[in-house]
């Protein structure tokens, strides 16, 4: 039985926050994170029984939709941290890891980005979603998490990258606001946000 579902417009909820401070206003919407979180859980839940009977097709979602569910449902990632980062860059690097840490973020917590300079570290703790391109590349890998130790191994990566690129041809790609840098038969590419990181460091 189809149920009847009034909707909302957003301009008829602005009153409820209007006046409201800053802390207050993120207080809303934590709380509605958590209610995002449930329905999350619930799509997932969805998805899994429609795959068991072979009606995937019929909900009528996209494949990167089915795909996210399928991962919430696989527990590769918490409904809660799919909630807070779903459709942000941070959301491809939430399966490498834990279950745990996941909730961690998702409860607001930061990851430590750490810098080396003439033998001193320094280390931040920044919330994803602060997180610029080259330092979100930095902090996230593959396996999850990167210490400091594998850090500063990825940064002098890079390091080494942008000396040999320093050699060859540059090309400005306007379109996807990128960088190529193409040196015997192999090509670099920096986004905007990694050049703009690199340049406040020189």
């Amino acid at each position: 039985m189809k149920k009847n579902v009034e909707l909302t417009e957003v301009r008829q909820l602005v009153a409820d926050y209007v006046g409201k401070t800053g802390p207050e206003l993120r207080e809303e919407l934590n709380s509605l994170f958590i209610v995002g979180a449930e329905t999350f859980a619930r799509m997932a839940a969805i998805v899994m029984v429609a795959d068991e009977a072979g009606v995937t097709r019929e909900l009528g979602l996209q494949g990167s939709q089915i795909t996210a569910l399928r991962r919430i449902g696989r527990g590769e990632i918490v409904p809660a941290a799919y909630a807070r980062f779903g459709g942000t860059r941070i959301e491809t690097s939430l399966p490498a890891l834990s279950a745990a840490r996941q909730r961690d973020l998702a409860d607001g917590g930061g990851v430590d980005v750490y810098s080396f300079d003439n033998g001193r570290v320094d280390k931040r703790e920044v919330p994803p979603l602060k997180l610029t391109g080259f330092e979100r590349s930095q902090v996230f890998g593959r396996d999850g998490i990167r210490d400091a130790a594998e850090q500063r191994s990825w940064l002098e990566t890079i390091k080494k990258q942008r000396v040999q690129a320093a050699e060859g041809t540059w090309i400005v790609d306007a379109v996807h606001h990128r960088l190529i840098v193409r040196i015997e038969g192999k090509e670099v590419s920096l986004s905007r946000d990694e050049l703009l990181d690199y340049l406040k460091q020189l």
